[in-house]
C-alpha cells in the first residue's frame, strides 16, 4: 500500500529523499521503531520527509497520525468522518495526503449504517490536516464496500481498490470520481482487491489478495487488463510499493494458504510476467504495507490478526521495521 508518491522511477523517489529537509543521515537510521499508541491497529503507513516521521492510519480510531523514532503517536488529522483509516499516501507534489475511509466493524466510530458499506476517499493538507476533499465513493454500486488502498501518478489522478465490490475508482486531482475499472474478474470469497500502485510506463499493478496474483491495468485502456505471469501465487498478498532500485516489493500475510512472507519481484518485459528475487519471512506480524524512508524499506507490523481473530484492544505496541531482503533464484514461468 505506500511511499510518498507510488510511480516507479528511482530518479523520482531519489530527489524526493535528497531534497527533504527532515531526512536523517544513514547512520541514524532505526532497525525498527516501536510505535507505543494502546489498541492503535494502524494498517497503512507513510514516510512523511517534510516532518521526519512516519505517518499511520488507524482500523479503531479512524485517525492519521505521526510517530517519531521513540514511538511517540500524535494525531495529526481530525475528521469525525473518518471510521476506519485504511490505506494512506503523502502526496508531496501536491502537498496533500490521502486516506482510505473504511468501516470492517472493529473501529470505535463503527455503526450499523456504515460497517462494510464505507467506501470513501479523504484529502487532508500536508500543512495541518485540515480537510480538502472528502468524497464518497460506495454510491456507484450496492452492497459491501472497503476502500483498501491507493495508488498515485503523475498528473495528481487517485485510483483505489475496493475488496468487496469488483471496482477500482479513480478521481482526478480536483476531486472528481468515477469508476474506472469495473470487473467480475475482481470478486471472490472474502477480501479480493488490495495493494495498488502505478508505474511510470502507464500502467497500475493491482494485488488480489485471495488469489494471490497480480494485475496489471494499463490507465488509458483499462479492460485490456492482464494477470501478470509469477512463478508461484502469493496468497494473502496485501500491499504492494516500488523499492529504490524499481523492484517491486510485495507484502503477503495470513490467508490460510501463504503466510507472512516479504518478497522482491523484478521484470524484464515491463512487468507482463515478474521473477522473484529476494524474500523475507516476517513471522506471526500481519504485516500490511510499507515505505521508502530515505530508500530504505520499512515494513509495518499491525498485528490485525490480534484484531479481528481475538477482538484484542489492549494491545500496546506496533513495530515499524527496516526489512533487507535475502537472495532469491527462482524465475517467472
Amino acid at each position: 500500500m505506500l511511499q510518498e508518491i507510488k510511480v516507479a522511477g528511482v530518479m523520482v523517489i531519489v530527489s524526493a529523499i535528497i531534497s527533504s529537509p527532515g531526512c536523517s543521515r544513514k547512520s541514524e537510521v532505526p532497525h525498527r521503531v516501536t510505535v507505543t499508541k494502546k489498541a492503535l491497529y494502524p494498517e497503512g503507513v507513510a514516510w512523511d520527509t517534510t516532518r521526519g516521521k512516519f505517518m499511520l492510519s488507524s482500523l479503531t480510531e479512524g485517525s492519521v497520525g505521526h510517530v517519531n523514532d521513540r514511538g511517540e503517536y500524535r494525531r495529526f488529522i481530525k475528521d469525525s468522518r473518518l471510521i476506519s483509516s485504511i490505506g494512506i499516501q503523502i502526496d508531496i507534489r501536491n502537498n496533500r495526503i490521502l486516506v482510505c475511509n473504511s468501516d470492517p466493524g472493529v473501529s470505535k466510530k463503527s455503526s450499523e449504517k456504515t460497517r462494510n458499506k464505507l467506501a470513501a476517499l479523504g484529502i487532508y493538507s500536508l500543512k495541518d490536516g485540515s480537510p480538502i476533499h472528502y468524497i464518497e465513493l460506495s454510491r456507484w454500486l450496492k452492497g459491501k464496500h472497503f476502500a483498501n488502498d491507493l495508488a498515485l501518478d503523475g498528473q495528481g489522478n487517485i485510483y483505489i481498490t475496493d475488496s468487496y465490490a469488483p471496482i477500482i475508482y479513480k478521481v482526478d486531482k480536483q476531486g472528481n470520481p468515477w469508476v474506472f475499472l469495473e470487473h467480475d474478474r475482481f470478486k471472490g470469497e472474502g477480501f479480493n482487491l488490495n495493494g495498488i500502485v502505478y508505474h511510470q510506463n502507464g500502467f497500475l499493478l493491482v494485488a488480489k489478495y485471495n488469489e494471490g496474483i497480480i494485475f496489471r491495468i494499463p490507465v488509458k485502456n483499462p479492460r485490456a487488463f492482464s494477470q501478470v505471469v509469477i512463478p508461484e501465487a502469493i496468497h494473502g498478498v496485501d500491499g504492494l510499493l516500488w523499492g529504490r532500485d524499481g523492484s517491486l516489493v510485495v507484502i503477503a500475510n495470513e490467508s490460510g494458504k501463504q503466510t507472512n512472507k516479504i518478497f522482491k519481484m523484478v521484470s524484464d518485459d515491463n512487468w507482463e510476467s515478474a521473477r522473484i528475487t529476494g524474500e523475507k519471512v516476517t513471522g506471526r506480524v500481519f504485516a500490511t504495507t510499507g515505505t521508502l524512508r530515505n530508500g530504505d524499506l520499512y515494513i509495518l507490523h499491525a498485528k490485525l490478526h490480534r484484531l479481528f481473530n481475538q477482538n484484542d484492544r489492549k494491545l500496546k505496541r506496533f513495530y515499524i521495521t527496516r526489512t533487507v531482503f535475502k537472495s532469491h533464484t527462482k524465475a517467472a514461468k
